[in-house]
């Protein structure tokens, strides 16, 4: 069985929209984080942040299903680190499921 990862026209098509939406995110979070600054670490944001990015490229370009099952794992706790963040705001830990 290989493990590793193939491109073809499908997943090269995935790769350009899942860039250009990073691209797009990278644009619009510069002001997000710019709160942020001296209070909490944006390198570990960042870090995760491409690894998230990493993780979508790798999830579409999957040789087998095995492969996929891992790096969609991957993407899965990488989000949640990402989402867990900003883990002092209450929206985080528990939303508000109540409709106004």
């Amino acid at each position: 069985m290989n493990f590793g990862f193939f491109v073809d026209r499908l997943s090269a098509f995935f790769i350009l929209v899942i860039s250009i939406a990073a691209f797009a995110v990278s644009i619009y979070s510069t002001g997000y984080v710019r709160e942020y600054f001296g209070k909490k670490n944006i390198g570990y944001l960042g870090f995760l942040y491409n690894v998230f990015v990493l993780s979508m490229i790798f999830v579409v370009t999957a040789s087998n299903a095995v492969m996929f099952l891992i790096v969609w794992e991957l993407m899965s706790i990488v989000s949640y680190f990402l989402v867990i963040y900003e883990h002092e705001n209450p929206r985080t830990e528990k939303p508000d499921l109540s409709t106004s």
